[in-house]
């Protein structure tokens, strides 16, 4: 059994793409030491991030992320139980949205849909397991250099 937790949060003004390359790094090392897998989406000055694995990893995690200063407004969206992980082979995916293409403008929609009102917005929602079983289906075929599997 596993656990997962979803957040949303809004990046400083002042982060940039060398941090945010450093921070990417930062965060592959720590999950691979911690046995953490998940995905991290940067769109229009937020971040969505899904993380699984054990669940006092992955919460000792999210304390340390509640407290960086690279972004505020950290809002948990979801947490529970999985049996399986969405991302396993994976550290840390990654997307930026500066690609252009269907899936991924599909996925935008989705998380600007949330963004602009969560309540009303279109399912599968960011706060959703289901989302994020999307967005592997999406990304997958898309997996890049800025995703690095996990030496696990």
């Amino acid at each position: 059994m596993f656990f997962y937790l979803i957040y949303i949060s809004t990046m400083n003004q002042d982060f940039g793409e060398a941090q945010m390359g450093d921070m990417l790094e930062g965060f592959r090392s720590w999950n691979n030491e911690n046995d953490i897998t998940g995905c991290l989406l940067r769109y229009q000055g937020r971040f969505l991030h899904y993380l699984e694995g054990n669940q006092v990893e992955v919460l000792r995690l999210f304390d340390k992320i509640k407290e960086d200063g690279r972004h505020s407004g950290v809002d948990l969206l979801s947490h529970g139980d999985i049996a399986v992980r969405e991302f396993g082979p994976y550290a840390l995916a990654y997307e930026n949205f500066r690609r252009s293409d269907h899936p991924i403008e599909f996925l935008g929609l989705l998380i600007g849909s949330f963004i602009d009102a969560p309540e009303r917005s279109l399912d599968p929602k960011p706060s959703s397991k289901r989302f994020w079983t999307a967005t592997k289906k999406l990304l997958d075929p898309k997996f890049s250099s800025d995703l690095e599997p996990s030496g696990k």
